[in-house]
């Protein structure tokens, strides 16, 4: 069984448009996953409406499509609190 995360954000933003708050939601999302992937010395890349997956229901954002990320010499020793 594989978990419904909702669809990617190219699409959602092709079927209509966010409110305020939601669109500083998705903000923030994208912010606070690059974040912990940084932290662990990972660089995504690639950064794209398409290369993320929303869920609208519960504005939760997911970074997917690590395959052009790559690893940084040393992994950050800041993590922004969330």
């Amino acid at each position: 069984m594989l978990e419904d995360s909702g669809a990617e954000l190219a699409s959602c933003l092709a079927e209509r448009r966010f409110s305020l708050s939601e669109a500083l939601d998705v903000a923030i999302g994208i912010a606070r996953g690059l974040t912990h992937v940084h932290a662990v010395g990972v660089v995504h890349k690639d950064v794209n409406p398409s290369n993320i997956v929303y869920d609208p229901v519960t504005r939760t954002v997911k970074l997917i499509d690590f395959d052009l990320a790559s690893h940084t010499r040393r992994p950050s020793s800041r993590v922004l609190a969330r």
